[in-house]
């Protein structure tokens, strides 16, 4: 028995090295001594480091750019007799030839550009100098990208939304009565998509095969958030879903974030305390009052005009001479060339509409709206900076956009039976709702949470409809999404 298990750890072992090797060839283009691995392309030595990643990304899916596929390289797909045919769904189109790859035939391909059944591969697709032990190590962490899924089964796909109980009651249950009319509406089938899937041959394509009825799970955290980590093993053990979808949080959303990051669980746009340094498994909302910071440092560095320091209005701290300290302050400065930013608050925007100068005025003004403005007092704002011929700084997109979401929420709600809606909640709530939709639709039965987020990031960036006015902040490795506050100048209401 002893040697036995020594055999058995020495395989663990073993297969843990190769897949960290593996790893690095394929995430970093480096090998065990993280020095670049020597490649060519187009016939021309490689200046730097290719991680195979790269193109083929992270989840070893491959993608498609301007008109070009690059395709999926998880051993399970390269190695499966039915590879391109049919069965595949999605990939069935993406290979040109079905003959499934050996670790020789793969070897052959990485080395000298040859495909499996022979024929020469593009020359953008690298030529590495790469040994049979290291392919081999390579191959190891293949085996990893693109596992069996959990949270699905051939008839449904489970999702689960987290709650905390600290929540104001009145939210939590908005938030839960809202996604549950979402989801009756995702699954009202207004296609026939179970009957598609069942008949007409002609109708057999990935799409209609790959329908899934959607699940959504309540799971609600109680006590002390330190218990959390077990709570939710506990909630996954008994039901693994495949997704978090805009978990509730007060406080302390990193140790939702540090389960998600544990399981390999997409956590997909929090309501709660904020970060912009999510996990890999992580989209959320970056934080508002960092990005003020950050907007603040680049109006510093950026401009040729002198930056004031950031203002914030406040009708409940008086000056010297019974005027708000804002006020003494802009009447200070408003003469000398320059600019000034002032954070709006609620109940700031009558303030704004009393500044004064006494003399002409030389100073740029910049309103940073702050989180807390209420679409009707934007819009009030927006009036009165382009009468005084202020900015607006932002992360609401247009007017028209926002003032069309907010009716689109309340009329939702009102379909759901939800009187007096949280529009700036149900508004998150509906984002994320739409794009997990659209993403689980565009991978037509390829069901990869690494791709997922692939997904969701490429839209964000391809579209910007889909950003609506909060920036997003991806996973390392990905692009910060969808823009960030930005400056409407003569934009009246």
């Amino acid at each position: 028995m002893k040697s036995l298990a020594g055999v058995l750890l020495f395989v663990a072992v073993v297969v843990q090295a190769d897949n960290h090797v593996g790893r690095l060839l394929y995430e970093q283009g480096v090998d065990e001594g993280r020095q670049p691995v020597s490649a060519t392309v187009n016939g021309l030595p490689a200046p730097s480091a290719l991680p195979c990643a790269n193109c083929h990304r992270a989840s070893g899916l491959g993608t498609s750019e301007s008109g070009k596929t690059i395709p999926p390289v998880a051993w399970r797909l390269l190695s499966d007799p039915r590879r391109g045919r049919d069965g595949y769904g999605y990939f069935r189109h993406l290979e040109p030839s079905p003959a499934p790859y050996t670790p020789a035939l793969f070897h052959r391909a990485v080395t000298r550009g040859v495909d499996s059944s022979g024929n020469a591969m593009s020359d953008t697709m690298p030529r590495y100098d790469l040994s049979v032990a290291q392919t081999s190590a390579l191959i190891e962490y293949l085996k990893m990208l693109y596992p069996e899924p959990q949270g699905i089964d051939d008839s449904e796909l489970r999702l689960a939304v987290i709650i905390d109980q600290r929540v104001d009651k009145n939210k939590r249950q908005q938030h839960w009565s809202f996604l549950q009319g979402l989801l009756a509406m995702k699954n009202s089938e207004t296609r026939h998509e179970v009957a598609r899937k069942r008949h007409a041959p002609v109708q057999r394509i990935p799409q209609y095969r790959a329908y899934r009825k959607w699940r959504l799970f309540r799971w609600e955290l109680q006590g002390d958030p330190e218990s959390w980590s077990r709570q939710l093993d506990v909630y996954y053990r008994q039901t693994p879903v495949f997704a978090f979808l805009v978990p509730l949080v007060s406080d302390q959303y990193e140790r939702v974030a540090d389960f998600c990051e544990q399981r390999g669980i997409p956590c997909l746009f929090p309501v709660g305390d904020e970060s912009d340094s999510p996990g890999y498994y992580g989209f959320q909302y970056r934080s508002f009052s960092k990005r003020v910071a950050e907007y603040v440092q680049k109006s510093k560095r950026d401009k040729i005009q002198p930056t004031y320091a950031l203002i914030t209005a406040s009708s409940s701290t008086t000056g010297s001479r019974g005027q708000s300290r804002l006020q003494e302050e802009y009447i200070r400065r408003c003469s000398r060339p320059g600019q000034i930013l002032i954070t709006v608050g609620q109940q700031d925007v009558a303030q704004i509409e009393r500044l004064e100068c006494p003399a002409k005025r030389a100073l740029t003004v910049k309103l940073i709206a702050s989180e807390d403005l209420g679409y009707p007092q934007f819009l009030r704002l927006l009036d009165i900076a382009d009468r005084r011929g202020f900015c607006v700084v932002s992360d609401y997109a247009t007017p028209t956009r926002v003032e069309q979401r907010s009716l689109r929420v309340t009329r939702l709600a009102d379909r759901f039976g939800i009187a007096e809606p949280d529009t700036e909640l149900l508004s998150r709530d509906l984002f994320a709702f739409s794009l997990i939709s659209d993403a689980v639709n565009k991978m037509n039965g390829v069901f990869s949470r690494r791709y997922l987020l692939e997904l969701i990031e490429h839209m964000l960036n391809s579209f910007p409809n889909y950003s609506f006015y909060r920036e997003i902040a991806g996973a390392p490795y990905q692009r910060h999404a969808a823009g960030s506050l930005s400056e409407m100048c003569g934009v009246g209401a």
